[in-house]
């Protein structure tokens, strides 16, 4: 099943480690969701982004533990011409 993707998931690149720690962190279930949330929240706002509300991130906890998490991205040089969002060849046919 493929779920949407909200407010966590669709976290900027530069929230990525602390996305990455908010993973393990409820997966390990060394922490509660609040404690998680909580500091999730905090890390955003040093970072200058916008918090995260209770129940997006209950959604996303909840789904993600069920269904598993977005993967967190992580950024690499394309290789020759590829497409800098989705990764995929550009096309080298060159229309007239």
């Amino acid at each position: 099943m493929t779920r949407r993707r909200n407010s966590v998931d669709l976290l900027p690149p530069r929230a990525d480690a602390i996305r990455a720690w908010a993973i393990e962190a409820l997966q390990s279930g060394r922490f509660s969701q609040l404690d998680v949330w909580n500091r999730l929240n905090r890390e955003l706002a040093q970072l200058g982004l916008r918090e995260i509300s209770h129940s997006a991130f209950g959604r996303w906890a909840k789904d993600g533990l069920e269904y598993g998490f977005a993967a967190v991205r992580t950024p690499s040089a394309p290789a020759g011409r590829c497409c800098p969002t989705c990764g995929q060849p550009l096309a080298t046919r060159v229309l007239s």
